[in-house]
C-alpha cells in the first residue's frame, strides 16, 4: 500500500506494515461495477483512492444509495455469503483486493471499520427479516416452497439437493403457483440478493441457503 491510502489503513490498524496484504492484487476503475447483489463473495475491497457508491436494488423499485465510502474505507464486508447490495465507482478508484479472511484485521483497530462492519451486517439482517415478513403466504412464500419441493424430490431421486438443473419453464412455475410472471422473477431476483440461490454453472439453480428457504416456505 502507498500514499495517503497506506497511512490511512497504518494509522487506523495500528501497524508499519502488513505483510499478509503486501501482495494483494490492486486494480484501477473508472465508474466500473465492484460486485452486484447476490453474487458470492470473494474478496474485500479496501480503498486506496476514490470513493465507491454502495447501492440497494429493491425487487421492482428503482435503486436506493446505501451509503458512499471512501479512502481507507472497506467495502464487500457483511455475515452473508454473497453480496445483498451492489457497489460501483465513482469516476476513477484504485482498489486493493484482500481475501475474506482479512475482515478480523480490518475491523480489529479501526471503530469507523467496525461501525461499517456493524451496519452492513445490520442491514443483511433486516433484509432477510422483511423479506420473511413479506413472504408470509405471499409468492416468495410460494417460490420457496416450489425450490424446496424440487430439492427434496432430487435428494429422494439420489440426485443432488442444492442443483435444480430440470425444472420447467418460468410461465410453467408462475401457472402452476398460480402468480405472475412478474412476481416470480421479483422472488427469485430477491432470493438471489440475500445470498438464497444463485445461477448454476451446470445450468438451472444452485441453492445456497435451503435452511432460509425452508423458513420462508413454512
Amino acid at each position: 500500500m502507498r500514499g495517503a491510502a497506506m497511512s490511512v489503513f497504518v494509522a487506523r490498524h495500528g501497524s508499519s506494515s502488513d505483510e499478509r496484504f503486501a501482495d494483494a492484487p490492486i486494480c484501477v476503475i473508472r465508474d466500473e461495477v465492484l460486485f452486484t447483489a447476490g453474487q458470492p463473495k470473494t474478496h474485500l475491497y479496501l480503498i486506496e483512492s476514490g470513493s465507491v457508491g454502495v447501492y440497494r436494488q429493491p425487487a421492482g423499485r428503482p435503486a436506493e444509495l446505501v451509503e458512499f465510502a471512501f479512502t481507507g474505507d472497506v467495502v464487500g464486508i457483511g455475515a452473508l455469503p454473497a453480496h445483498i447490495d451492489s457497489a460501483q465507482a465513482v469516476g476513477e478508484v484504485r482498489v486493493k483486493c484482500l481475501p475474506l479472511d482479512a475482515l478480523d484485521e480490518v475491523i480489529k483497530y479501526d471503530a469507523r471499520a467496525m461501525r461499517r462492519y456493524t451496519d452492513a451486517v445490520e442491514r443483511e439482517f433486516q433484509s432477510r427479516r422483511a423479506l420473511s415478513v413479506s413472504a408470509a403466504h405471499g409468492p416468495m412464500a410460494q417460490v420457496a416452497a416450489f425450490l424446496v419441493a424440487n430439492s427434496n424430490q432430487n435428494a429422494s431421486e439420489g440426485r443432488d439437493p442444492l442443483i435444480l438443473g430440470d425444472s420447467p419453464d418460468s410461465r410453467t412455475v408462475a401457472t402452476y403457483l398460480r402468480i405472475t410472471i412478474e412476481a416470480l422473477a421479483n422472488a427469485l431476483s430477491e432470493f438471489r440478493r440475500l445470498g438464497m440461490i444463485e445461477p448454476s454453472t451446470r445450468g438451472g439453480l444452485r441453492l445456497l441457503d435451503l435452511d432460509a428457504l425452508q423458513r420462508l416456505a413454512n
